[in-house]
């Protein structure tokens, strides 16, 4: 199975990570707060922690409507997203 390694990955403090956490109003969390995430975030990177990497396969593709593909092996995938954005894919 392929392996892609060395993806380049920064993480930054930002209001959006904090939505996405649950922190209501981002904006209203204390300067501490907001120096120990940075710092945090820092450690991560300096430390090499995090290690993104995304491991693959093809299939070939045995039928495909709006919301469905079915490939070889008995395996789908559901959802409109990929058969929108591929429709003539074959693999």
């Amino acid at each position: 199975m392929p392996v892609i390694r060395d993806i380049p990955l920064k993480l930054d403090y930002n209001d959006e990570v904090l939505r996405r956490q649950g922190v209501g109003e981002p904006s209203k969390v204390r300067p501490e707060i907001k120096k120990v995430i940075t710092e945090l975030l820092d450690e991560v990177e300096k430390e090499g922690l995090l290690e993104p990497a995304v491991a693959y396969e093809y299939y070939p593709i045995t039928a495909m409507d709006s919301d469905h593909i079915s490939l070889e092996g008995g395996k789908a995938i559901e959802g409109p997203l990929l058969p929108a954005i591929f429709p003539e894919a074959k693999e």
